[in-house]
């Protein structure tokens, strides 16, 4: 499964009027440092055997970076709402 965000604000590299061309890209650092973040926690948590295991199986790239969205991979997780378990769970 790939986990996507796609990036919602413009950061511009270059001004037209200072250099005479207008390089825009579509991230800002926020939204890039939030997804690093979300997927530093995935991996310590695979790595401690409490989470979905992440990163692709046909690449070595642990985060991939397009013009408009960042992704990376992670394991399928199904829900556990209709899951029978042999002893009842109790929540206090």
């Amino acid at each position: 499964m790939i986990k996507r965000t796609y990036f919602t604000e413009k950061t511009y590299a270059l001004f037209e009027k200072e250099d005479g061309l207008n390089w825009t890209t579509k991230s800002n650092y926020s939204e890039i440092e939030s997804l690093v973040m979300e997927y530093a926690i995935a991996k310590i948590c695979a790595a401690m055997k409490v989470g979905v295991a992440v990163g692709s199986t046909d690449h070595n790239f642990d985060l991939v970076c397009y013009d408009d969205c960042i992704e990376f991979y992670m394991e399928r997780c199904h829900s556990i709402q209709k899951r029978v378990f042999d002893t009842p769970i109790f929540v206090i």
